[in-house]
């Protein structure tokens, strides 16, 4: 499932920055981690979350928004591993403390089904007390539908749900969007 973010990447950092939630959440874990970042698109929380010591594989389908990562990554020192792939071929999630996935799934009512069907593949193939970054839009059916399937995960934990308001000069308005934080028991 691709939903052509190319187009938009041929603007520089054309999400902006990224979300001080996300980064304030990860200055106050006690370790440096390795992060999935899960479409990480041009690199925004990969580069920050690396300039914080934590050591990132970033995987997006976008070569547009990968070499932007790159590209900025050769002018800083940063403890980054690109891949380039569709996200929904990848089966071993057991290598990392964080799953990051931030605006990955947009839950659209038909194509929900697959995406909360990789999440779990997700959580099953993750490894114990892996703690998992989901930013979903802040609307109710999307709400209900992504809170609701993670209650019946009965493995997993919710810990904090956060609202926050994203503003990008090239959005045409503020993004609404939630982050959930849950963990693999």
């Amino acid at each position: 499932m691709y939903y052509g973010f190319s187009s938009k990447y041929k603007v520089e950092n054309y999400y902006g920055d990224p979300y001080k939630e996300l980064i304030g959440y990860f200055k106050n874990q006690p370790n440096i981690s390795r992060i999935l970042d899960l479409g990480c698109g041009q690199g925004r929380n990969a580069l920050a979350l690396s300039k914080l010591g934590h050591f990132v594989t970033a995987i997006d389908i976008s070569i547009i928004g990968l070499k932007q990562l790159e590209t900025k990554m050769i002018k800083e020192e940063n403890k980054i591993s690109i891949e380039h792939m569709n996200l929904y071929d990848m089966n071993d999630f057991s290598s990392f403390e964080y799953i990051l996935m931030d605006n990955v799934f947009m839950f659209f009512r038909t194509k929900s089904k697959k995406e909360l069907e990789f999440i779990k593949r997700i959580i099953k193939n993750s490894k114990k007390n892996c703690t998992f970054l989901l930013f979903i839009r802040d609307n109710t059916w999307t709400y209900e539908l992504v809170i609701n399937f993670l209650k019946e995960i009965t493995i997993i934990s919710i810990k904090i749900e956060l609202s926050i308001v994203h503003n990008s000069s090239h959005l045409d308005s503020n993004l609404f969007l939630k982050m959930i934080i849950f963990k693999k028991k």
